[in-house]
């Protein structure tokens, strides 16, 4: 899984690249952290949360 930083509408986000994609993690998934190093820290259940409510697993 990589995981990115993204500005939309002004506003830093929190993303999982998905193919050629950035998903918006904080619209997939918000109850995980919308940062990507608050998300490494949260540890493996976190991540793994992540690539499922994203498909990047």
């Amino acid at each position: 899984m990589r995981l990115a930083r993204f500005s939309h509408d002004g506003r830093e986000r929190g993303g999982v690249v998905v193919g050629d994609e950035v998903v918006d993690l904080p619209a997939a998934a918000p109850e995980l952290p919308d940062d990507p190093v608050a998300l490494l820290a949260a540890g493996p259940d976190a991540l793994a949360a992540a690539e499922a409510a994203t498909g990047s697993g």
